[in-house]
């Protein structure tokens, strides 16, 4: 694992165009391709929250890590002493799916 980097960006919007592949064919509607935008990958880049997954010098995988929880989800009964730790953005890409690298 490692921080992403802006040269990185590409190869990880192929790994979301394949997890909305996915999803979709599960008929999961959170991603489309529209949604997670572009944007969001260039600012968790940029702030250092997007970490990538490299086997044999190929990015496989991906995830955004932050300690700022959403709005949407501030109304959720968590059990929580106010340090979240929230992760976005979990993908890995189609060739590597079933080999263990998620778990």
């Amino acid at each position: 694992m490692r921080l992403a980097t802006m040269n990185d960006l590409p190869r990880l919007l192929e790994i979301k165009k394949d997890a909305v592949a996915y999803m979709v064919s599960q008929n999961n509607d959170q991603w489309n391709d529209e949604f997670p935008p572009v944007s969001s990958y260039v600012e968790f880049i940029e702030n250092g929250n997007m970490h990538v997954l490299e086997v044999e010098g190929i990015v496989v995988g991906m995830i955004g890590i932050v300690n700022i929880q959403d709005e949407e989800y501030k109304s959720m009964p968590w059990s929580s002493d106010g340090k979240e730790i929230v992760i976005h953005r979990l993908a890995l890409a189609k060739e590597v799916y079933g080999q263990g690298y998620a778990k």
